[in-house]
């Protein structure tokens, strides 16, 4: 037989040595395996997330609106009873000797101008809280405002203000509000009200929903006070009104003394105006609506659901192979190495 040359290697001796040692072998492969998942896992745990959250934007339901009923009638008569009332004040005037005609001054044309603006209120249904509830979403410095009274990104992790100022402007630059073509003007004769979507991007799932149930939360906070607030503005300048009116007609009953016909009419007016209940009736109406209600909501978020942006796969079956070939190959690295040293030590033994 042939013998072997000092730099060549026997094939048969290192088979031997590898199969007197597999249990060493199938040790270092199983604790590379497991190192290796570990290391993987935790490195897809440590990695930055962003998450997308959505919801939908529902408006009140029927039953809801129709708690409104009552107030939407009396505005749309209110004006309506009033112009009526006022036009049909006919002032006479002689012409001719004993001729006698009816005509309306522009004195009365200007009283029932002042009305138009006392009237001018908004009806309040589904369309007009679900616009107001767009418009202040719409509204990033609003959003800024809720991002920062609420903490939602804590400014005690960041020293840096300008760092701190730079996230909160991304996360409400996040929030885009979608859909809603159907509140446009040209589109509102169109009956059905569809339903407009919100989503905001976070890097904690989390906090987006609690984010998004505060905006939804604060924001019908908001439409409560801006109504309470629109119909005691027009408390104070219909009042106001009332006095420039009753102001106006005492000027002209004071110009046209002469004039019975005309003093009387003007006195019969001033006498309406002045007991005129309407704005008091409308604030009692206006109190009996859900806006004095807890529970008030001009619209509601609901469909909530996220998902993961930048989610990275991790495919198990060829990273448990890779980390297999691993382990066999530091196996039987550690195994030759250990034999290569354990042989001079036993000639120097021996």
């Amino acid at each position: 037989m042939r013998k072997l040359a000092k730099d060549e290697i026997d094939l048969s001796k290192i088979i031997i040595i590898v199969f007197s040692n597999k249990l060493k072998i199938f040790l270092i492969t199983l604790i590379t395996v497991i190192v290796g998942f570990s290391l993987n896992q935790l490195k897809l745990q440590n990695a930055s997330k962003t998450f997308l959250i959505k919801a939908q934007i529902h408006p009140i339901a029927v039953f809801e609106m129709s708690r409104y009923q009552e107030y939407n009638a009396y505005i749309s008569n209110m004006f309506q009873n009033e112009t009526e009332r006022t036009s049909n004040i006919l002032l006479k005037s002689k012409i001719d000797g004993e001729t006698y005609r009816y005509y309306k001054s522009d004195f009365f044309d200007k009283i029932v101008n002042q009305n138009i603006q006392k009237s001018n209120l908004d009806k309040i249904d589904n369309m007009y809280l679900y616009s107001l509830f767009i418009a202040i979403i719409n509204e990033e410095e609003r959003i800024i405002q809720l991002i920062k009274e609420f903490n939602i990104i804590k400014k005690e992790k960041y020293q840096d203000n300008e760092l701190y100022e730079k996230i909160v402007k991304k996360l409400a630059s996040s929030i885009k509000v979608t859909d809603y073509e159907f509140l446009k003007e040209e589109n509102k004769n169109n009956l059905l009200l569809n339903f407009s979507n919100i989503q905001l991007k976070v890097e904690n799932k989390q906090v987006g929903m609690k984010f998004l149930n505060l905006i939804q939360e604060n924001i019908n906070k908001d439409i409560k006070n801006h109504l309470k607030n629109e119909f005691n503005n027009l408390v104070i300048s219909s009042n106001k009104l009332k006095v420039y009116r009753i102001e106006d007609i005492e000027f002209e009953i004071s110009n046209n003394l002469e004039e019975t016909n005309i003093v009387t009419q003007l006195k019969k007016l001033k006498k309406r105006i002045e007991r005129n209940k309407d704005i008091e009736r409308l604030k009692n109406i206006f109190q009996r609506t859900p806006i004095f209600s807890d529970k008030f909501f001009a619209a509601k978020f609901k469909a909530k659901s996220y998902m993961l942006l930048n989610h990275q796969k991790y495919d198990n079956f060829p990273n448990f192979f890779k980390f297999v070939l691993l382990g066999l190959l530091l196996g039987i690295i550690y195994i030759m190495l250990e034999n290569i040293i354990k042989k001079p030590m036993k000639n120097f033994k021996s």
